[in-house]
């Protein structure tokens, strides 16, 4: 195991590294004091990769997980998707007692942080990167956001044009998550 305290302006942030964190989980997240309710947005992709070992770690430790899994892609990257998930959100009529999980990519831990970070004035989230880009990025030090597209953009052009300029993660801010646990889950050691 590896932990790396990070810090940036007055945020303190451990990282965790070790394998099997995924299956872990739970327990990592009732050790960092989180409720038993949680919320986990993932992509498609993820949760067939991931899903099943990551959600019966959650409900091994007593954990209630309610699930939304995104389409995968950086087209999904948006306040549209912000919007449904806030939407879900308060249908499920969720509080600020309970905490997000963004189990994915770096669209994923963009998407359910900068979600967190609006819903009811922000929730807790903690990240489970799965990929490398998305642990150095949101799941540090918590910057998250969503791309803004220009009038009349398709989303999908927005990801091909791949600039600031053109208006990919414009709309974010900073919402980090509280501690403990992270892994990269899906990269395998070289």
């Amino acid at each position: 195991m590896i932990l790396v305290s990070a810090e940036r302006e007055r945020i303190r942030c451990p990282i965790r590294f070790e394998p099997g964190v995924l299956g872990r989980a739970g327990l990592l997240l009732r050790a960092a004091g989180a409720p038993r309710d949680v919320l986990v947005v993932t992509d498609r992709t993820v949760l067939r990769l991931h899903g099943a070992r990551f959600l019966a770690g959650l409900r091994r430790a007593g954990l209630r997980p309610r699930v939304t899994a995104l389409p995968p892609g950086e087209r999904w990257k948006s306040l549209a998707t912000v919007r449904a998930l806030c939407e879900r959100w308060a249908g499920w009529r969720v509080d600020r007692s309970q905490t997000v999980l963004a189990l994915g990519g770096g669209v994923v831990s963009d998407v359910a942080g900068f979600a967190a970070a609006a819903y009811a004035r922000g929730l807790d989230w903690y990240a489970f990167p799965t990929t490398v880009l998305a642990q150095a990025d949101a799941s540090i030090g918590g910057k998250v956001g969503v791309n803004l597209l220009r009038s009349g953009d398709a989303p999908h052009a927005l990801a091909a044009r791949g600039s600031i300029g053109a208006g990919r993660g414009r709309q974010g801010g900073r919402h980090p998550a509280p501690g403990d646990p992270r892994g990269i889950a899906s990269t395998r050691a070289r």
